[in-house]
């Protein structure tokens, strides 16, 4: 699967080349035999995938399609995702096939996701906010041979149960920008990066509506064995975000305050708690999707080995109170980023006289 571009905020993907695709066969092609040994070895492979993730929240759902593939021949096939389901899909092939490589493509025919590293089981996978349909297309780029192209359903956590069952980087989507191809690939390829560093998701990504500039302020729960990345992507190309995490005294822990159309912070807490991440846009409309991600702290280096934002006593000392009062009396509580910590009641953070309160509360008279 091998990566077509970086990203800004992410530094370590790698640029592949462009490759010409062959001819398509038509979606899920009838199966055909390259000697009945290849066959044996095919169902074998798919009998040995189904049993190595086999859990609660990963259920096997139908093979999609097997056949034969020439050189640079493709199969597709059409998949329906329910809202709140995730998919995986698996290809295998003959030993003939040295490296298969599987897309999603949306129905206007913009790239979802890929898996373009070179090996023979590609995976590719997808989490639905909204029911939406996906096409899974299916190339020989090395070899020829017989294949088989397998799809499975689970929850979010399953996700990771199938990227460990076959290894390597999986491509993926969280589906949280709500089926934007071109926003999705580029929070695809920024986890990615940050993966090949130790960071793994944490918890669900979440959509935020902006309507114009605003800002939105999130509680986040943190641990001080874990060190934390913090990323926004916005959907309009018009925006600038800037990204902070603030602690219980409204004071700076991270930030990055640039004002790209992503931002990207970490760091590494020194206790735990609930900590506040306010997500600000100056400008542009359309959704922002915040996600989180968590890497143990001795595996990454601690804090002297991050790399994104600028974190306490790293460059001026920043607090929320310097924001202006149009943007502080826009703060609104959103749900948890962390699944563990449950949120409060949807309800305004108060600003008294410009200071916004870290949790809900009462203004004086007369100060609000």
């Amino acid at each position: 699967m091998r990566a077509r571009a970086a990203i800004a905020l992410a530094l370590t993907s790698a640029v592949g080349c462009h490759r010409q695709a062959g001819n398509t066969l038509p979606v899920a092609a009838p199966a055909t035999t390259a000697g009945g040994g290849a066959d044996e070895v095919l169902r074998a492979r798919v009998d040995e995938l189904r049993a190595s993730v086999a859990t609660g929240s990963v259920r096997f759902e139908r093979v999609l399609s097997r056949g034969f593939l020439t050189p640079h021949g493709q199969v597709t096939s059409a998949i329906d995702v329910a809202a709140g389901e995730c998919v995986s899909v698996v290809a295998v092939g003959s030993g003939a096939i040295r490296d298969l490589d599987a897309h999603f493509y949306d129905p206007s025919g913009d790239l979802v996701v890929e898996d373009v590293e070179p090996d023979a089981h590609p995976t590719v996978q997808l989490c639905a906010t909204a029911p939406r349909r996906i096409y899974h297309a299916l190339e020989a780029f090395d070899g020829q041979g017989a294949y088989a192209v397998v799809l499975f359903k689970s929850d979010r956590a399953g996700l990771e149960v199938v990227a460990r069952a076959m290894g390597g980087h999986p491509g993926a989507s969280t589906g949280a920008a709500g089926g934007d191809a071109a926003l999705e690939r580029r929070v695809t390829t920024f986890r990615d990066g940050i993966a090949r560093r130790g960071f793994q998701g944490y918890g669900d990504p979440r959509p935020v509506e902006l309507e114009g500039a605003g800002g939105v302020l999130l509680p986040l729960q943190v641990s001080p064995d874990r060190c934390f990345t913090v990323a926004a992507f916005a959907d309009d190309e018009a925006s600038t975000l800037s990204l902070r995490v603030l602690d219980g005294d409204l004071d700076e822990v991270a930030s990055d305050l640039q004002g790209g159309r992503d931002a990207a912070l970490q760091f590494c807490p020194g206790a735990e708690g609930p900590l506040s991440v306010r997500v600000e846009r100056r400008s542009g409309r359309g959704a922002v999707v915040l996600h989180a991600f968590s890497a143990d702290a001795a595996s990454v280096g601690g804090e002297g080995a991050l790399w994104l934002g600028v974190r306490r006593g790293v460059g001026d000392q920043q607090t929320v109170r310097d924001m202006s009062a149009a943007v502080d009396a826009r703060l609104v509580a959103a749900q948890v980023v962390a699944p563990q910590w449950e949120a409060p009641p949807w309800r305004p953070f108060p600003c008294c006289r410009g200071r916004c309160a870290p949790r809900p509360s009462r203004c004086p008279r007369g100060t609000a």
